[in-house]
This record gives C-alpha cells, structure tokens and sequence, in this order.
C-alpha cells in the first residue's frame, strides 16, 4: 500500500503514512455529522486530530490528490506526475443508556 490513513488508538487521531513513512505537511478532508467538509493539516509527523467526534454517525478523514514526481506510461501514453488518495472511515454509535 503506498498511501493510507491509520487509526491511532486515540479517538478521533489518526496518522498518515506514504510508501510506509509518516508523511508530514498533507491536507486532508475531514467530514462528519456535523460538517460536510472542513480542511485539516497533518502535522510534522503525519499526525492529524478530528476535530469533535462526540456525535453518533459517519466520519471521514481522507486524502484528495497527493502527488509525487514520478513518470510512467498509462495506455501506452506517457505521464510525469503520479497521484495518490487514501481516506478512513468510521462511525461512531450512540451510547448505550
């Protein structure tokens, strides 16, 4: 795999990794119950924090378009640029009463 973005254990936290290292620096969307799409930056190390994971429903931390320097051939036609996607989705249940 060489892009994903991994739960780290904490709520809401989570790490982004490419071709198997932390990758620093990348912008992610972040959506949730209460935001449709809201932008977040993954820090130095790759880590990135949802902002409010308390409501019950569907999460989603997801990188767009992360691209690289690397050429190749697609249906015999030649390319420069090499793009990568990864996202994490979740849900959080309602609490149990």
């Amino acid at each position: 795999m060489k892009m994903a973005v991994v739960l780290t254990g904490r709520p809401g936290d989570a790490r982004v990794y490419f071709r198997g290292k932390p990758l620093g620096g990348v912008e992610l969307l972040y959506f949730s119950p209460k935001v449709s799409d809201q932008k977040l930056q993954a820090d130095a190390e790759g880590y990135v924090r949802a902002p409010d994971i308390s409501k019950p429903g569907q999460y989603m931390l997801a990188v767009a378009r992360y691209s690289e320097q690397l050429p190749g051939f697609f249906n015999g036609v030649p390319f420069g640029i090499s793009s990568h996607s990864a996202s994490l989705y979740w849900t959080v249940k309602e609490a149990k009463k």
